[in-house]
């Protein structure tokens, strides 16, 4: 698990860049963060639309890579108690100095974008001083803030909507989402921005729990803003966009795609339209990173701590351990299978490895099994044997020096 906070800034002398209470806010950020959660456990079948490459046809490649990310978000409590009171990890601030992202311009269609005039007060571009006031570094901070309402202006005058907007750094602290207050109004014909569900809050005497939280038009911001957040923690934590040639850090990662463009090209949680495929290299490379590096590590909820007997590893062919592992099961060794070790392995006291009487298991000199969360010497390990006739079978354990 890593651990995230919400931060909440708001202008409270603007309508526009609040949610309509603090319980409607927190019932939108827990479903926002659910349904991330639930896309990182429901990888899917990628697909790529190779567009202009093919002699100017379309083509569809599918591949299967679908397995769990095996990373998921926890809504972790902020350690200061005043600013986190109800110790859920979303915090408010009315900040009008951080609350605006002002986009120096907005996409208008074709290809093409319209350049925005603001007043001399607003901070264009991303600029992060929000993220020196505030936020943990023992988690990703997740900043909400609004678009400037020159930007509201503007894009009301071109269609109304406010796109999904984020951004962020490599190995950061935070990432910046713009814009789920707005997009959770509607535009109407008169060219007004009103609140959702406006006729059933007058039916309901204003009781937003009974209005907002329906239809399809909440489910489709409740995903865009999900995705969006997968996408831009994915760049924190080391992905490019796929279009990029050393998009994956230069490693050979064939099942990933390559795109002239990012925009629909591909269901791939990198490209531009924020959707809901990871490949297997892309995974290996945000798990080596959040392992290897410190400023990340850091980040991670140790639940790796505590063994799990529910859960077993099972090694059934030839393999090797050459990062760092943090594992809270018991690794089973099969018969005519090895394992070799050739970095740091952590295990909870209680886990087991499992030799049987036709595998092996070799630790190589740079190689060491420690208790995860306690540094100790682990050395709990199993050996199994057979007897055949007179033939007897027992699993090895290599030391390198």
């Amino acid at each position: 698990y890593i651990k995230v906070h919400f931060w909440v800034i708001q202008d409270s002398s603007n309508i526009y860049t609040n949610f309509y209470d603090v319980d409607t806010a927190r019932k939108v950020l827990f479903d926002i963060i659910n349904t991330a959660n639930y896309s990182l456990s429901h990888n899917q079948k990628l697909w790529v639309k190779w567009k202009h490459i093919k002699e100017g046809k379309d083509y569809i490649k599918d591949t299967l890579f679908l397995q769990d990310t095996r990373i998921r978000y926890l809504l972790a409590p902020y350690p200061d108690s005043t600013m986190d009171p109800d110790r859920d990890g979303i915090i408010f601030i009315n900040d009008p100095s951080e609350c605006y992202y002002a986009s120096a311009s907005v996409p208008v269609g074709g290809g093409k974008r319209k350049q925005i005039k603001y007043p001399k007060t607003a901070r264009l571009g991303h600029y992060s001083s929000f993220a020196k006031k505030y936020g943990s570094p023992d988690a990703i901070n997740i900043f909400i803030r609004a678009a400037h309402p020159v930007t509201i202006d503007t894009l009301r005058k071109i269609n109304g909507r406010v796109p999904t907007w984020g951004w962020s750094s490599y190995y950061a602290n935070y990432v910046t989402v713009i814009g789920i207050y707005q997009a959770l109004m509607r535009h109407d014909t008169k060219g007004k921005f009103e609140h959702i569900n406006e006729d059933c809050l007058k039916k309901n005497n204003n009781d937003t729990t009974k209005c907002i939280f329906y239809g399809w038009h909440y489910d489709k911001i409740r995903i865009e803003y999900a995705n969006l957040i997968n996408h831009e923690i994915f760049h924190l934590l080391g992905l490019r966009h796929i279009n990029f040639p050393d998009a994956l850090d230069g490693t050979d990662c064939k099942e990933t795609p390559r795109v002239p463009t990012v925009n629909g090209n591909t269901n791939n949680i990198m490209d531009y339209v924020h959707q809901t495929n990871y490949t297997s290299c892309q995974i290996g490379i945000v798990h080596k990173n959040l392992l290897c590096i410190p400023n990340l590590f850091r980040k991670l909820h140790k639940n790796f701590c505590k063994y799990d007997p529910s859960q077993v590893i099972i090694i059934n062919k030839d393999t090797e351990f050459n990062d760092i592992k943090y594992l809270n099961r018991t690794i089973i060794v099969e018969n005519n299978a090895s394992l070799t070790i050739n970095n740091k392995l952590f295990l909870p006291r209680e886990a087991e490895i499992i030799i049987k009487p036709k595998a092996s298991l070799t630790i190589t000199k740079n190689g060491k099994i420690k208790v995860a969360c306690s540094g100790e010497e682990w050395n709990n390990f199993k050996i199994e044997y057979s007897r055949k006739w007179f033939k007897k079978k027992t699993g090895k354990i290599f030391r390198e020096d």
